[in-house]
């Protein structure tokens, strides 16, 4: 029987790729990525493990320090349809 996922594993994975995707890109690792933030690395592994906790300045700074379209950091976020 195949495995039915949840929206908030969905959610999980998908921003999952879209950060691993750019620290792919620029060489960063998970705790570059974290003083980018401003937050420590245990903050970051909480906001990755639990997506709604990301907060509006961190995403932000995702979108600023990684060059991610905002859009595309959106859509890993919600479902645009």
């Amino acid at each position: 029987m195949k495995k039915r996922y949840t929206d908030y594993e969905l959610r999980r994975a998908s921003m999952d790729g879209v950060l691993a995707k750019y620290k792919t890109l620029y060489g960063y690792d998970d705790e570059r990525i974290a003083a980018l933030l401003g937050i420590s690395r245990k903050s970051y592994y909480s906001r990755r493990k639990t997506p709604n906790m990301w907060r509006v300045h961190e995403l932000d700074a995702l979108v600023k320090s990684l060059k991610i379209p905002p859009r595309e950091l959106i859509s890993a976020l919600y479902d645009l349809g």
